[in-house]
Order: C-alpha cells, then structure tokens, then sequence
C-alpha cells in the first residue's frame, strides 16, 4: 500500500506538467486528476488497506438507496422500545420471542442478560466493548475523511505552484500556452477547496454523526436492561 501511495505522488508531478489545451474552459481534467491523485495516493500512504478500503465503502452511506449503518441504528431503536414495552407490560414470552427473532446482536444480548439477571459490572464491560467495537471500525474512516478534508486544499497548493512554474516557464520561451498554465494554477486551488473543505469534510461530520448515533443506541440498550433488570 505504501509503495501504491509513492507512487502516486510521483504522478502528481509527472500529471502536473503535462501538456494541456490553450482552450480549456472551466473544467480541467489535469487539475482535478493531480488532486483526486494526490488525495487518494496520500490516504493509501497513511492508512492500513482495511481502514483504506472502509473509508471507500463508507461512500454508500451518503448514498439514498445503500445506506444502511443509519437504518440499522433505526430498527436496533425500535426494537429496544418495543422489547422494553412488551417486558413492562408483562409480555415477557413476546419480548423474549422479539429478541430470538431479531438480526441484531444487541437486542438479543439486552434479552439474554435480562433473563440471567446480569449485574452492573457485567453489563458495563459487555456494553462498553460493544461502543469500542462500533469506534474502532468508524473512528479511522471519519479520520481518513478528516485528513482528506485537509489534503483537498493542500493537492491544490501542489497544482498552483505546478502551474505557475509552466507559466515562468512559458514567459522564458515565448510560448502562447500561458493560459493552460494560468488554469491548471488557478483552478488547482479551487478543486482543491471543493473537493476537501466542500465534499470530504461534510462526509467526515456525517459519517461522525452516524457513529455517535450508534454508541447513544447503545447506551440505551445498556440503561434498559439495567432497568427491566431491577424490576424482575
């Protein structure tokens, strides 16, 4: 993965200087490539490929239609309530069904305990293993997507100074190509600031969003047994 991460950093200067049409407009595919390049090669330099490659699939859950860590946040929620209701209401023999029946790990660990009338310390060690379990899978892709937020704007500095020696270097030999090398300075910077502050920043708040959301379903899980615990 380092050597992958080397590597793209040499084509960032190689790209850099490649030669571009006088007639780009808006959109300059050699800028935006030095940045898109530049970002990835430096997430894969300083990311083990596990973390890498999370913070890739973590792309989905900005997605409509593949989202799924915040719908499952949602049911393992309404499942708690409802697991809750049905014990309080004396259902027990439907909660206990709830649990068999659910998908999810904590809803069937929050039933187990309560029958085995498991104490504080238990409860407290099973549940906080579960948070560090839930932090230590997103905490490197939300800091993999911080550090990327960070990059956009600094690929885009690499882009600038990339074009602005290809403009001294075009005044030196007379060339007419200044306005290529005028873009790929200028826009450099722009892509860079999009691309970091305006797209990997907001997803790295989301995706933190949606692992608070998690450890706070968590803690619930975690205060309610305790509770239906007490009441027997």
């Amino acid at each position: 993965m380092q050597i992958i991460g080397i590597v793209s950093a040499l084509l960032v200067i190689i790209i850099g200087f490649t030669e571009r049409d006088q007639s780009m407009g808006f959109f300059d595919p050699v800028a935006l490539t030095v940045i898109c390049v530049g970002m990835l090669g430096a997430l894969v330099l300083s990311s083990r490929p596990k973390d890498f490659i999370g913070t890739l699939v973590s792309l989905r859950e900005i997605l409509p239609f593949f989202a799924r860590y915040s719908e499952e946040s949602d049911r393992i929620e309404a499942e708690r309530v409802k697991l809750e209701d049905l014990w309080v209401q004396g259902k027990k023999i439907e909660a206990a069904n709830l649990a068999e029946a659910s998908k999810y790990e904590e809803i069937r660990l929050m039933m187990d305990y309560i029958m085995s009338r498991a104490d504080d310390a238990v409860l407290d060690n099973r549940f906080t293993a579960l948070g560090h379990r839930c932090v230590d899978r997103w905490e490197p892709v939300v800091a993999n997507w911080e550090q990327l937020a960070k990059l956009g704007p600094a690929f885009g500095m690499v882009g600038t100074l990339t074009g602005m020696i290809l403009l001294f270097k075009d005044f030196g030999t007379g060339d007419s190509n200044i306005g290529a090398s005028l873009s790929l300075a200028l826009l450099s910077t722009l892509y860079g600031l999009v691309l970091g502050s305006g797209v990997a920043g907001p997803i790295g708040s989301f995706l933190s969003t949606l692992m608070n959301q998690r450890i706070q379903v968590l803690k619930r899980c975690h205060k309610t047994v305790k509770q239906l615990v007490k009441m027997g």
